[in-house]
Formats: structure tokens, C-alpha cells, sequence
């Protein structure tokens, strides 16, 4: 499950900081350029205190001497990842920029932030002298405007692997990624080609090849199908291009990342029966049975990993605990997708995060019953949930255009409360008990608060609010003496009831009703705002320690 809110409503504080430039007339003279700072209401130093920062570790024993290398040389490109994606995200020379800051604090939250941007305040800038972070990033010229961007005719415009620039006469201009990037993805290509050879899984050698294609000619096809078919290897490796949410502009262009993963073998093979239940959990939504008649879901291959490495998008702002992929719907329907878990992330966000909040929100006889493992399991739950859902309504026509601008906040919804509905399946296969189900709903709320204190702007938020808000008008979630108490047979039965409603409203594509519900429900209530203020200063998310000392290579 992608998990980076980038946009936040929770209010924090802001910090001016004077940032001098070389074209300012007052600073004519050769003196040394400085970032001074000046803290107006809340220190950067406070700001990083709202991050908890953890060592990015696994146990490495288990690997071959080449295994490790093959980890080196990982480690490498992913440092060059991180520099294509600052070129990506900031508009000038990042170690120039970086160069100027005087204060370590300061230059920390830059980095973190990938520039001047508080990506926890949306686009807003912390440094004095640095407006508002263009809609488009790097992606494209930063003055660029819709209407003569959509009347500019190029090949190649709407691709997720190029970038728009302007020549010296203003016009725009296509330039590749291969090309733009080409130095980098030379050296990127060198160490994946060193390590192909270190491989004894002839199958992740030729998908680490198959990589290095694709990166020099822009076309990931063949890369995502090698991909799928890595078998019975014990640590991976993804990079490149994938997601576009730092593109604001028009949310097309892939932003460069890579992640490192350590596989848990035994926790891995504990969870695959899920990938045996997907067929029979699509049955059971209620829906209409035409509807489901017409859909199969897509073939899942589950995986637990440590994660070792979090490089360029990946690393910036709040850090996903889980990978579904490939996106390519083609590689999709042809091979399946992958689903791997980060099992130390997640436990970090468990004991940092999520169980103090549990244990101001929740009331104590029900906190005491959650456990990081079920919030391990809901995740899984929330990423087949997922797979499961549909894109046709029962005319035929897209869900996304009849339900427009509610489209993503509306399956959204459908997920989580999909990952509720399936509590009740796995009981009547007797894979979790009665108990489970408690456990599993008062660890849903307790993230559900995790997620909404940073606001309601962003579509999961609003998914949350919509579920939240529904069930405790129903009585499934009530608040006396200012806790939380989730009422689990109530729970049960609403669970099923919205998750009747939100099929109903894609599968006959009504947007008035998604319109109602996302109106009267998508948002937080002065209530629930009072009670996140209990929680303010708990940590936010997690920053990371990471590379070859932390990992003793």
C-alpha cells in the first residue's frame, strides 16, 4: 500500500529562514553566502522532533558472501537514484544548496524534505527567498500553464519518462529521462551489471539486466515481466521510475526511486494461503452477482522482507511499509502482482507511532488487545482488498468516469472497508478467531487516527473519515470520557453495510451518491479535531539510519 500523505492540515508551525541568494543586490560583495535561521513559533529542531528516527537493520547472516556484495553495489546506485531524483523534485544544484546551510538541524530537514518544501505543509517553503514549490517540480518549466501545455504538440509530452524543458528561445521542448539522465543511469548500469554477474538466481540476474535496459531506453515492459518471474531469491532490488504523485501538475511523470529488500523466508511462505483465498474473498463482496460473475482477481504473489534502503521518492515525506506492483495493467493481467510487506518498518511504526496513539484515543481495556502483528495483518488485508476491486461499472463504462473527481476517494473507501469485510471471511474459513476480529477493528481505528491527524485534504483521509464517520453514527464507534470504544458486533454488521453502499455506488456509477458521501462524511468533525490534540506530539513518522555501517557491510 502506497502510505505517503505528502499534504497536511495539522497544523504545524513555521520557521523563516534567510536564505541569501547570489543574485541579491545587498550581498554585492564576495562574503560567504549562509542560511541564517530565524525561528518564529516552532524551531526546525522541533519539526524533526515529530520524526522518530529508527536504524534500517536485518539479519544478514543468512546471505552468501556475493549476496552482500550484491548489497554494496545496490547501495551504490540507490545514492545515485537519490541525485536523479533531487535533480527531479528541486529547481537548482542541490549541493550547492545544501552547501550553504550553517545550522545542522536545518540542513537535516532539507534533506529529509529533498529541498525547501515541508512536504508535511503541501508545497509551502520553510527557507526565506523560496516561494511555493511549483505544481510540477522539476518535471516541467516552473511558470508552465495548462491550456498551452495541452495545445503544445509533442511526441512524447504525456510520458511518465520524460521531462519538459524550455530551449533558449523559451519554446518547450521533450527531453527523455534516458537522456536527461543518461550520466547517471551509465554508472546505475555498471554496478547492476557487476552484480548480475555476482548472482547465483539466474532469474534475478536476467531481471537485473532486463533493468538496466530498460532505464537506457525508457521502456519498463520487459523489466516488469523479468521482474515477476524472480523466484526463490533472498534479497531484491527495485529502481527506477515509478511513482507520479510528485508530478501536481497533471500527476503523469515517474519520479526515480529504489528500495533494498532482505527476504523473511519463513514469515513469507506463513502468509502465501492468502494468495489460494483471493478468488473466494472476491466472491463473498456484496455485490450484484452479474457484476462479480464478470470479474476474476488478478493472482498475487505475497512476500514478507526487511527493507535495508529507502532512496530518491521513496525516502521523501511519510515512508510506505508495504510495495504492491507491478502498475503496468498489460504485466498485471499477464503475470499477476507481487505484494511484499516490510516487516521491520512496520513494527517501527507500530511501537512508535500507532500503539501510543491507541493508548490515548482507545480505551484502555481494548488497547490492550493490539499488537503489531495484527497491524501486520491488516496490511496484508488492505493490499488484497485492493486486488479486489473493480474498474467497470455494470453498463460497461469506466468507474473513473462516471464517478469523476470522487472516483479515487470512493475506492479508496472501498479498500478499507473491504479489508474489514474480509475479517469475517477469514473467520468462516477458521483461519482467525472472534477475537481476531476485535483486535483487528480497534487496531483499524487506531490507525485510522494515525492517518487523519495529518488532515483530511488528502483522498485516504478523506476514505477514512467516510468510514469513520459512518460507523460511529451508527454506534459502532463511540465516545465517552473522552475515549474511543470500538462496539464489535455493531461494527460487524456496518461493516458489511458500507461495503454493500460503495459497490453499489461504483458498479451503477452513481455520482450523485458518492458525491453525498464523500460531502456529508469525507471530513473531520470539530469532536474528533478536539480529541487529536492528544496526540500531537507523538511522532509523526519515521526517518532513517540507513547503509552499509548501519547494516555492518
Amino acid at each position: 500500500m502506497n502510505n505517503k500523505i505528502k499534504t497536511i492540515a495539522f497544523l504545524f508551525l513555521g520557521i523563516n529562514v534567510a536564505f541569501i541568494s547570489c543574485n541579491n543586490q545587498e550581498n554585492s560583495t564576495n562574503q560567504e553566502q549562509e542560511v541564517n535561521q530565524t525561528a518564529v513559533e516552532k524551531s526546525i529542531t522541533e519539526k524533526i522532533s515529530q520524526w522518530k528516527e529508527i536504524e534500517l537493520k536485518s539479519d544478514l547472516t543468512q546471505l552468501s558472501d556475493n549476496e552482500k556484495e550484491m548489497i554494496r553495489l545496490f547501495l551504490q546506485a540507490s545514492e545515485i537514484v537519490d541525485n536523479i531524483f533531487w535533480k527531479q523534485t528541486y529547481y537548482g544544484n542541490k549541493d550547492e544548496f545544501l552547501a550553504k546551510f550553517k545550522n545542522a538541524d536545518s540542513l537535516q530537514y532539507a534533506k529529509m524534505n529533498y529541498g525547501p518544501w515541508d512536504r508535511l505543509l503541501g508545497r509551502e517553503s520553510f527557507i526565506k527567498g523560496f516561494e511555493q514549490k511549483a505544481l510540477g517540480a522539476n518535471f516541467y518549466p516552473q511558470d508552465i500553464k495548462y491550456l498551452p501545455f495541452i495545445s503544445y504538440q509533442a511526441e512524447g509530452k504525456l510520458s511518465a519518462y520524460t521531462q519538459i524543458k524550455r530551449d533558449e528561445n523559451g519554446d518547450l521542448f521533450v527531453e527523455p529521462y534516458n537522456k536527461a539522465y543518461s550520466e547517471e543511469i551509465n554508472k546505475i548500469a555498471e554496478l547492476l551489471t557487476k552484480a548480475a554477474t555476482l548472482s547465483d538466481n539466474k532469474s534475478f540476474a536476467e531481471y537485473l539486466l532486463a533493468k538496466i535496459e530498460a532505464l537506457k531506453t525508457n521502456t519498463y515492459y520487459n523489466s516488469e515481466v523479468a521482474w515477476m518471474k524472480v523466484k526463490g531469491n533472498k534479497i531484491d532490488f527495485l529502481i527506477g521510475p515509478v511513482e507520479t504523485y510528485e508530478d501536481n501538475f497533471l500527476q503523469i511523470k515517474a519520479a526515480f526511486e529504489s528500495n533494498i529488500l532482505v527476504k523473511n523466508e519463513e514469515l513469507s511462505n506463513k502468509i502465501q494461503y492468502y494468495a489460494d483465498l483471493v478468488d473466494e474473498f472476491q466472491q463473498s463482496i456484496p455485490c450484484d452477482p452479474s457484476y462479480k460473475k464478470e470479474q476474476k482477481a488478478i493472482n498475487a504473489d505475497f512476500g514478507v522482507y526487511d527493507i535495508i534502503s529507502y532512496s530518491g521518492y521513496s525516502n521523501a515525506g511519510a515512508k510506505t511499509i508495504s510495495i504492491n506492483r507491478p502498475y503496468d495493467l498489460q504485466v498485471l493481467k499477464e503475470h499477476g502482482s507481487k505484494k511484499l510487506q516490510f516487516k521491520n518498518v512496520t513494527e517501527a511504526k507500530f511501537t512508535n507511532i500507532l500503539l501510543p496513539i491507541a493508548q490515548k484515543m482507545i480505551d484502555p481495556t481494548q488497547t490492550k488487545l493490539i499488537n503489531a502483528n495484527i497491524f501486520f495483518e491488516s496490511n496484508i488485508l488492505y493490499e488484497i482488498a485492493e486486488q479486489l476491486g473493480y474498474h467497470k461499472t455494470l453498463k460497461g463504462t469506466n468507474i473513473k468516469d462516471e464517478l469523476k473527481d470522487f472516483a479515487t476517494i470512493i475506492d479508496k473507501t472501498r479498500s478499507d472497508i473491504v479489508r474489514l469485510f474480509l475479517l469475517s471471511q477469514l473467520k468462516n474459513l477458521n483461519k482467525i478467531t472472534q477475537e481476531d476480529i476485535e483486535k483487528h477493528y480497534i487496531t483499524y481505528v487506531s490507525n485510522l487516527f494515525r492517518i487523519v491527524r495529518l488532515g483530511d485534504g488528502e483522498a485516504q483521509a478523506k476514505a477514512d473519515m467516510i468510514i469513520f464517520n459512518f460507523l460511529q453514527e451508527k454506534g459502532a464507534i463511540t465516545l465517552n470520557a473522552s475515549m474511543y470504544t470500538v462496539n464489535v458486533a455493531t461494527m460487524e454488521k456496518n461493516v458489511v453495510e458500507l461495503t454493500a453502499l460503495i459497490h453499489k455506488i461504483q458498479e451503477t456509477g452513481d455520482y450523485a451518491k458518492a458525491k453525498d458521501l464523500v460531502t456529508t462524511k469525507g471530513f473531520i468533525k470539530d469532536e474528533l479535531k478536539e480529541e487529536l490534540k492528544k496526540i500531537k506530539n507523538i511522532p509523526i513518522d519515521l526517518t532513517f539510519k540507513q547503509g552499509k555501517d548501519i547494516l555492518g557491510l
